[in-house]
């Protein structure tokens, strides 16, 4: 179940439980909501009782957000960054925005000097890092799409508050979120091969699933990596 909140669309999962009221927590990745109801609370009470508690939900995930800006900037006083998933030395240098990546660690020049804006220009450089990976790991995957007469989608980058990736079949277009820089690559080839199966098949089924572990077999440790993270 999906439930539009604000500017965000959220999954919701509800899990039926012996209980005489509704609870409502945020997951602790941000990424969904999670409900336990009663098991005679109907779907529409759930969905206003979500969006009554709105301003909350707001707030919470403000709070992870911050939480996991930290976690991803927090070694950069000692001189390094995470990047793909491991800790690599990190030098910031004046001068006109751009990103070296070398096999001694990343080097960012940049005119701004507070901690925020000086990530915010990390990861607008570090799309072009992300896009490179994406164009190796798609030529199989566009493959994959012909197989089922599928054209191959456009794909694009932002940093998403509530999702890893998303897709619009009908327009053909997948979105990755950049924040997937900081995490294992093989965390962006999950999420690109989830987004990709989406054109084919634009749910969670257990069809969905079948296409996505014939495309990686591997995909559970990935997944599993980005709920824990």
């Amino acid at each position: 179940m999906q439930l539009c909140i604000g500017d965000r669309l959220w999954w919701i999962e509800i899990q039926r439980k012996p209980i005489k009221n509704l609870i409502l927590r945020v997951a602790k990745e941000g990424d969904r909501l999670l409900v336990s109801a009663p098991q005679h609370v109907d779907q529409k009470t759930i969905e206003q009782f979500i969006l009554s508690r709105q301003k909350w939900i707001e707030k919470t995930w403000i709070q992870i957000e911050h939480r996991r800006s930290q976690k991803y900037w927090h070694h950069v006083r000692s001189g390094q960054i995470l990047f793909f998933g491991k800790k690599v030395p990190f030098r910031l240098e004046k001068g006109q925005e751009r990103l070296l990546h070398e096999n001694d660690g990343i080097t960012l020049w940049t005119r701004v000097s507070d901690p925020e804006a000086v990530q915010q220009a990390f990861e607008r450089q570090a799309v072009r890092l992300l896009q490179r990976r994406v164009e190796e790991r798609r030529i199989e995957l566009d493959a994959r799409l012909a197989e089922y007469r599928q054209p191959a989608p456009t794909v694009s980058f932002r940093k998403m508050r509530s999702r890893w990736g998303s897709c619009i079949p009908s327009k053909g277009k997948v979105t990755l979120n950049t924040n997937l820089i900081y995490y294992p690559e093989v965390c962006l080839d999950y999420v690109l091969v989830h987004e990709f199966a989406h054109l084919i098949i634009p749910n969670h089924s257990r069809r969905f699933y079948q296409v996505v572990e014939n495309w990686m077999p591997e995909y559970r440790q990935a997944q599993q990596w980005l709920r824990e993270k």
